[in-house]
C-alpha cells in the first residue's frame, strides 16, 4: 500500500506554510503516491485549485483529497477546559463530505469567529455525513492534557469525536517530527486508541514541500510571530515552538 500525506498545508495557511498546492502534488508524484491531501489551517481557499491542477493539468495522475484543519471551541465539550480551542482534521470522503466541510468552515468564519474560525461540537454532530475525521498529534487538546498528566481529560475529548463519528471514518493519529514529547504522545496515543478501540493512521504536518524551504519557512514563521530569526531558534531549542511543526 503506498503512503499518502493527508495533513499538508500550503501557503494558503496564511504565514504558516511555505507549499504551492501544485508542488505538494508535483512532489507526491515524484514520490509515487497515488493521492495527496490538502488541510490549510481554518480554510478552503486553496481547494478549488489544488483539485483542478490534479484533474486537469495533471491529467487525473493523482488524486486530490480536499480537506481542513478545523479549531474546535474548547467549552463545546461540556468539560471545562483551560485552553481555547482544539484542533480537527477532517477529509471530505464524497461529495457529501465537501458539502459538509464546506458548511463547518463557513459556520467558523461568519458565526464562530474568536481569534481563530471556531466551531463548536453541535456544528460538527449537524455536519458530518461524508467526512473521515483525523485526530491528535502535538497541538491537539488530547496531547496537552497527556503532556500535563491528565488523561481522563484527554480521552474526554476522543470520546467526544466518537459520539459524533462512526469508527470506519475516526482516526487517531501518529506523529513523529522528531519533537522529544511526541515519543511520550505516541505511546499514550496507542494506549488510548487501544481502549476506545479507535484506528490508527501515521501522518506527519508539512508545512513546506523540501528540506531547501526550511530557511523560508522559518523566515516567514518570524514574520507571523514578530521575532527576530535568533529568537526563533532559541524559542524552538527551549520547546515553546513545538506546536508550531
Amino acid at each position: 500500500m503506498s503512503f499518502v500525506h493527508l495533513l499538508n498545508h500550503s501557503e494558503y495557511s496564511m504565514l504558516q506554510a511555505t507549499c504551492r498546492t501544485n508542488d505538494i502534488l508535483s512532489k507526491a508524484i515524484e514520490n509515487n503516491q497515488v493521492a495527496a491531501a490538502l488541510t490549510d489551517n481554518g480554510n478552503m481557499f486553496g481547494v478549488l485549485e489544488f483539485y483542478f491542477t490534479a484533474i486537469k493539468k495533471l491529467k487525473g495522475a493523482i488524486k486530490p483529497l480536499l480537506g481542513c484543519q478545523i479549531y474546535v471551541d474548547a467549552q463545546s465539550s461540556g468539560q471545562s477546559d483551560p485552553y481555547h480551542h482544539d484542533r480537527l482534521v477532517l477529509i471530505a470522503s464524497n461529495q457529501d463530505g465537501y458539502q459538509s466541510l464546506t458548511k463547518i468552515v463557513t459556520y467558523g468564519h461568519l458565526e464562530g469567529f474568536d481569534q481563530k474560525p471556531l466551531v463548536t461540537l453541535d456544528v460538527l454532530r449537524a455536519n458530518s455525513k461524508g467526512l473521515i475525521v483525523l485526530y491528535g498529534g502535538i497541538d491537539s487538546l488530547y496531547a496537552k492534557h497527556i503532556l500535563h498528566d491528565k488523561k481522563q481529560n484527554a480521552d474526554h475529548w476522543i470520546k467526544s469525536y466518537q459520539d459524533i463519528y462512526s469508527y470506519d471514518n475516526f482516526y487517531l493519529m501518529l506523529q513523529d517530527h522528531g519533537l522529544p514529547e511526541e515519543k511520550t504522545l505516541l505511546k499514550a496515543t496507542r494506549i488510548s486508541a487501544d481502549e476506545r478501540q479507535a484506528q490508527l493512521v501515521v501522518t506527519n504536518s508539512n508545512h513546506y514541500v523540501t528540506p531547501d524551504d526550511h530557511d523560508s519557512h522559518k523566515i516567514l514563521r518570524c514574520i507571523e510571530k514578530k521575532i527576530k530569526l535568533k529568537d526563533f531558534d532559541q524559542m524552538v531549542e527551549n520547546g515553546s515552538m513545538s506546536n508550531d511543526f
